[in-house]
């Protein structure tokens, strides 16, 4: 057998599998870590500059181990990038096929159980509905994965979808008359033989958290595995928290409402027993929700019990326990399903709220039922018209510890180290005493990149900061002649931008909620000198190679809001504990975010331009030298006519 370290040779496998491979001694590095963390079953944490190749240095060691492995990733383009891109890299250096699965949530994969009740309805919503539920029928006698991604003429936000899938609340599990034939079970059956399972970090972390909570029902999705690899793995913490985490929303206990009426619609005398019942829980969840506190974003719940609430709350819970009681008595399956989801509503709703549950729900329902604030934070969400109430962990380390403690787990990122130091990630994810490995870029930071921070703007406190600072960037557009993001810490900060720029330049400024995501980067890549202004979604997970993007801007240090209900329970916490949570959680967080902010331009080894940090913070602060260090080395500039020439040669 061929060692790792021949794999990456200059005459090696992969070597002679595709044209354009090029030795990279910090992938060979990262590729012989990965192996002997395998090997030892250790825990490793390792940063991987962007350019060295990570997912060939640690697709080469997992499938050489022999093991059942799976990696996750923090976002859909990476795994169409492994499944299209790498694994068939490694499949003709290997020599042969490699039983790969893709494997994604719930809600991705058509439900017979829900399609078919769907289709006895009486009358379809409109005449276009019909049209696109026969051509799902047709696909579904063709299809072999049951995935909506081959349904193209199917939009990603047609609400019909929700009719005709089921999301873990909705899945019936082993007790559904379909499961065999379930295309989640078969997809599975497919991951149960497969060599290596592609997933996300979202899913993984669903599995996770269902396998702990239900794993009686077979509601978990992914097989057994021997390793995990995860790929992006900045991301894990806060995906950790999200789906360890207790989160009720309108919409959710208006699902669970639809799918009695739909389920009890094919039985008159109950239909008639539950009727009252649906009316008279509508009514109360719309009233406990209008009890709640909520504005655009988080607000604060804090440790306080809602007192005030607690009516409307045992208002919703009598009409939850009358659906269960009544569901649980027939002799149905699917009715026995529901009755269970109700009751773990009900028991959810009961936790994130701190009121005390009723008895029943303590010995039924498989839920945690302290109310210890020290651990958990709690506050309402409005995103859109659909209000929620969330409990989530403050810690998800001592969880993500113990979920995988038997499990030899490696997580790769470009941005996991603080100056230098894994100490801030290894504390947000409990891997105590895991290996550490850190590589740098392969990329030529020193000639072809610029760091800019002016020392002459105000700091971002200041009054005049917003408008200073505009203008600042309107000089460095014009000076690129575009080809420019400009990414800002808040929302409100974007029309000021917008609007500045286009009177300073005359250029068109593209800006975030002018459309989809995807949509706005395609245009800005295929522009070639656009200018485009957006928050924090824009600052990871876009990748513009290339002369398209020469120009980064970042207004202020992404320091987090204190006012965040999540961060304020986070610095309590902490200082709970004895620790500093400026230095030990509020710098890191946002030299990290500023990190992949930076990481936007420099994607490949010809890109060349200037990023700027328009904020003097950097320079005036103590905490600055903790940024800067984590920062790629590359030269620093002060004066804007030295930023304006740099930019002018790139054109």
């Amino acid at each position: 057998m061929i060692s790792v370290k021949d794999f990456f040779a200059p005459d090696g496998p992969l070597a002679r599998s595709f044209a354009d491979y090029e030795p990279r001694a910090e992938q060979v590095e990262l590729a012989l870590a990965i192996e002997s963390a395998i090997l030892s079953r250790d825990k490793l944490l390792a940063e991987a500059g962007t350019g060295i190749g990570k997912s060939l240095a640690y697709l080469v060691p997992v499938i050489e181990s022999g093991k059942q492995a799976v990696v996750s990733t923090g976002t859909k383009n990476l795994q169409d990038q492994l499944l299209t891109q790498d694994v068939p890299i490694v499949e003709r250096a290997v020599g042969r096929e490699i039983h790969v699965e893709v494997a994604k949530g719930r809600t991705n994969y058509l439900c017979h159980l829900r399609a078919e009740r769907f289709l006895a309805q009486p009358l379809l919503p409109s005449t276009d509905d019909t049209r696109i539920v026969n051509e799902v029928m047709l696909w579904r006698e063709t299809t072999h994965t049951g995935d909506r991604a081959e349904l193209r003429s199917l939009g990603d936000h047609n609400p019909l979808w929700r009719e005709l899938t089921a999301n873990s609340d909705q899945c019936v599990g082993r007790k559904c008359p379909q499961q065999e034939r379930c295309w989640v079970t078969l997809m599975r059956q497919r991951a149960q033989a497969a060599e290596l399972v592609i997933a996300n970090h979202h899913l993984y972390l669903a599995d996770l958290s269902l396998r702990g909570r239900f794993a009686e029902f077979g509601v978990f999705l992914l097989p057994a595995h021997d390793l995990v690899i995860f790929d992006e793995a900045h991301d894990l913490p806060e995906a950790a928290a999200h789906h360890f985490g207790h989160q009720i929303s309108e919409r959710r206990l208006s699902d669970l409402a639809h799918d009695v009426t739909a389920m009890a619609s094919t039985d008159p005398g109950l239909a008639a027993v539950l009727g009252p019942t649906l009316i008279r829980l509508r009514q109360s969840v719309a009233e406990l929700f209008d009890k709640l506190p909520f504005a655009n974003g988080r607000t604060p719940l804090f440790g306080k019990r809602p007192i005030d609430v607690l009516d409307w709350y045992l208002s919703v819970d009598e009409q939850l326990e009358q659906i269960e009681a009544t569901l649980g008595s027939t002799d149905q399956d699917e009715a026995s399903g529901i009755a269970k989801r109700t009751a773990v509503t009900a028991a959810e709703l009961a936790f994130v709220l701190r009121v005390e549950p009723r008895r029943s729900l303590v010995t039924d329902v498989d839920l945690p039922m302290t109310t210890d604030d020290n651990t958990w934070v709690r506050y309402t969400e409005l995103s859109g018209r659909n209000r929620s109430v969330v409990a989530r962990p403050i810690d998800v380390a001592p969880i993500l510890r113990q979920s995988l403690q038997l499990t030899t787990a490696i997580t790769v990122s470009a941005t996991l180290t603080v100056g230098g130091s894994f100490e801030h990630f290894r504390s947000s994810i409990g891997f105590k005493g895991a290996h550490e490995l850190a590589v740098g870029s392969p990329f030529d930071f020193a000639s072809n990149a610029r760091l800019y921070i002016p020392t002459d703007l105000p700091e971002p406190s200041a009054p005049d900061f917003a408008e200073k600072a505009a203008l600042r960037t309107a000089h460095l557009i014009t000076a690129s002649g575009g080809g420019a993001f400009v990414l800002c810490t808040s929302h409100r900060a974007l029309p000021v931008m917008r609007a500045l720029i286009e009177s300073e330049t005359g250029m068109c400024v593209l800006m975030q909620g002018d459309g989809p995501r995807s949509l706005l980067v395609d245009e800005f890549r295929h522009h070639g000198d656009a200018v485009l202004v957006a928050t924090m979604s824009f600052w990871q997970g876009v990748d513009v190679p290339g002369d398209a993007l020469r120009l980064v801007v970042i207004d202020k240090l992404p320091f987090a809001s204190p006012g965040d209900p999540v961060v304020a329970a986070k610095i309590q916490y902490l200082r709970q504990r004895g620790e500093e949570p400026f230095y030990s959680y509020q710098v890191p967080q946002a030299a990290l975010l500023l990190r992949q902010g930076f990481g936007r331009l420099i994607r490949r080894h010809s890109d060349k331009g200037l990023v700027a940090v328009l904020d003097c913070r950097l320079h005036t602060k103590g905490y600055g030298r903790i940024f800067l260090d984590s920062l790629p080395n590359c030269p620093q500039l002060s004066e804007l006519s030295e930023a304006e020439e740099f930019l002018a040669s790139m054109r």
